[in-house]
């Protein structure tokens, strides 16, 4: 599938016109072909959404805090749900970039896929984070998203999707940096200011998934929430 025909399907979904989406001049340099999903390294740590007892959840406390919490894994494929820290791949190994967060400028997040014209499950690597170190999800598509988007589907009257941990952990954010209380929009005047210091990722199980969704949470260099949404 092509990125077009992909960005248009992605656009049909609830949270999917996202800021910053494949084809917007980001695609690796011509010539280079994407490489094979790259393995995970035996020093990669992962972080589960939801995940059973003596598995890794999301850190509790202030956002301001830290990431969340990990733990070792295998060489296994990674469940859809789950994000791990992949130290050791570099360069070609995490495939083209397909966007970028902010879309203008100098990028803070960059996306990547394994892939790019695949149209199920596979690797991809977000990049930009403090510790210089990628995150790998597996997932058949990723998009990029702003603060103000997630506002504007998260309060929608008509939203019944129960609140997620990423949900919960932003609502903190935005009260450091908004000062408003859950539930209410971040003002105009400090919009600007949430999106310089935050950015979302949001992963599909497939093309077309309607709820179910991988969102997380970034700010400052840090993850800070990642959990299944929607």
């Amino acid at each position: 599938m092509s990125a077009a025909r992909a960005l248009s399907l992605a656009c049909l979904l609830l949270t999917g016109c996202m800021e910053t989406m494949p084809g917007d001049g980001s695609a690796a340099p011509a010539g280079e072909s994407a490489p094979e999903d790259a393995s995970a390294s035996p020093d990669e740590k992962t972080a589960s959404a939801g995940a059973p007892a003596g598995e890794a959840k999301p850190a509790a406390g202030d956002p301001a805090d830290g990431e969340v919490a990990a733990a070792r894994t295998s060489d296994q494929p990674l469940p859809f749900g789950e994000v791990a820290t992949a130290c050791g791949v570099r360069g070609r190994a995490l495939g083209q970039v397909v966007a970028r967060y902010p879309a203008r400028g100098a990028a803070q997040w960059k996306l990547h896929d394994t892939d790019p014209e695949a149209t199920g499950p596979r690797n991809h690597y977000v990049t930009g984070f403090k510790d210089g170190c990628p995150r790998r999800v597996t997932g058949a598509l990723g998009l990029f998203g702003t603060a103000a988007l997630h506002e504007t589907w998260r309060y929608r009257k008509d939203n019944r999707a129960p609140w997620s941990e990423t949900d919960t952990r932003y609502e903190a954010l935005k009260a450091q940096i908004c000062g408003t209380t859950r539930g209410t929009p971040c003002p105009a005047s400090r919009l600007a200011a949430m999106q310089r210091k935050t950015a979302f990722v949001t992963f599909y199980p497939r093309y077309g998934a309607e709820a179910g969704w991988f969102v997380m949470l970034m700010s400052e260099g840090r993850l800070i929430a990642a959990s299944i949404s929607g």
